[in-house]
């Protein structure tokens, strides 16, 4: 006789039997194919964002245009701000807007000069509200009229421009110790404005770099003086430094070169310096050229990454070339002397206005190519782009988050639009990738 155990554990099996039997699975579920594995080239240049994003406008100081004579005019006789591209050059200064600019202020004679002028009382006015005044400060004026300069726009005040070469016999200054002197007593004049004051002095990277020697004693005299001037707390820790986007500083990876740079700038000045690149280009063209697309948006790419990872010791950028009657400004002239438009004009627009509108997104960038700059941004509908620039002479080859598609691509002097991304950054390209 069974046991009630057994006749149930019979009865079971026999259920189980009869089932598979008119093909009736109990309690088996078929398992879905495994997914594929996806095998990652630990050698391969491949960007990881990361999920933080850092505040909308926080690398908008980078996004400066200098503009040196406001008052150039096309061939009929109109300024930029008058010509048929007067609202997209107002567009365009989207950080702030310098004039006046370098080297044109020791020409100034007097507060009414007219290109100030015509800066206080027609440009500015018709800019965005939110975009900020930054003027240099010429030595012939006296201290007591900087006020008259100043609107409720008023950003950066830099002290005279590049002393180096504007020091000693038949010079503005006849020594370092005169440059410091006039800068504190301008200061000491204004105390209200006491925090939009900056002093320009030496440029470290002509101390590191090769230099004519003579060119090196002149600049470390004026960084002497003036750091001595700032340690005792004459003058502020807040530099603003005219700057070459030479194609390569010893050729040092950019992202390197730039770090040391500003570490530099500490050891000199303080841990609280700050300084701004207020006057930075390639070189003056009178055609655009590939290297000052590549050169200005690589600079871009660096400084963003290092604001975002050192803080305010970055404390701005302003292409020089905002207008002008040259080819390789923001907005130029043609040969016909008409006012025009580039992929300059279009590459400025998606850099400053990721710049300013969207969020930077940090990420991790494993095995990047000395010459290649790629930062990635989040638009505020949420979506991403990689902004990038690829300075080398070769392909290269990268791996890039989500689903990445070419949105602009800067070769050859064009931007071109509905480029296929196949997976590389073309050689001497830049451009932004939606992802």
């Amino acid at each position: 006789m069974r046991s009630k155990r057994s006749f149930w554990g019979w009865l079971s099996a026999s259920i189980v039997a009869a089932a598979l039997a008119i093909g009736i699975v109990i309690g088996v579920v078929n398992p879905p194919n495994p997914p594929p594995v996806v095998v990652v080239d630990p050698l391969a240049y491949r960007i990881e964002a990361l999920t933080t994003t850092a505040p909308i406008g926080q690398m908008a100081p980078l996004a400066g245009l200098s503009v040196r004579d406001p008052l150039n005019r096309d061939r009929n006789g109109r300024t930029v701000d008058q010509g048929p591209l007067a609202l997209r050059f107002l567009s365009l200064p989207m950080g702030f807007y310098r004039h006046t600019a370098g080297s044109y202020s020791y020409k100034v004679t007097s507060v009414f000069d007219p290109t100030m002028q015509y800066t206080l009382n027609t440009v500015l006015p018709a800019l965005p509200q939110a975009v900020q005044h930054d003027f240099t400060w010429p030595p012939s004026l006296p201290p007591d009229q900087v006020p008259l300069w100043v609107t409720e726009r008023t950003g950066r005040i830099s002290l005279a421009n590049e002393p180096p070469i504007h020091i000693g016999p038949r010079h503005e200054f006849a020594t370092v110790n005169a440059y410091v002197d006039w800068a504190v007593s301008i200061v000491a004049a204004n105390p209200s404005l006491a925090d939009h004051f900056y002093v320009q002095s030496g440029k470290p990277e002509f101390l590191q770099g090769e230099a004519p020697e003579s060119i090196k004693l002149r600049h470390t005299e004026v960084q002497t003086g003036v750091a001595a001037a700032v340690l005792a707390g004459r003058l502020p820790a807040r530099i603003i430094t005219t700057h070459k986007l030479l194609p390569d500083y010893g050729n040092q990876d950019w992202y390197t070169f730039y770090g040391n740079l500003l570490n530099s700038y500490r050891q000199v000045y303080g841990a609280d310096v700050r300084v701004c690149f207020q006057e930075y280009n390639w070189r003056e063209e009178d055609t655009l050229s590939q290297d000052v697309l590549l050169s200005v948006s690589h600079f871009l790419l660096v400084l963003s990454r290092l604001r975002y990872e050192q803080g305010a010791v970055v404390d701005g950028a302003a292409y020089h070339q905002g207008s002008s009657v040259k080819g390789s400004a923001v907005i130029g002239q043609d040969a016909s002397g008409d006012w025009t438009a580039s992929a300059l004009t279009v590459l400025w627009e998606n850099l400053a206005g990721h710049l300013v509108y969207s969020s930077y997104v940090p990420s991790i960038a494993h095995n990047r190519p000395t010459d290649v700059a790629l930062e990635v941004f989040r638009r505020p509908d949420g979506t991403r782009v990689a902004l990038f620039s690829n300075r080398s002479d070769k392909d290269e080859a990268v791996l890039l988050p989500g689903a990445p598609a070419m949105g602009v691509l800067f070769a050859n002097r064009q931007a071109l639009t509905n480029q296929p991304f196949t997976g590389v950054l073309p050689a001497q390209s830049c451009g932004v990738i939606n992802l």
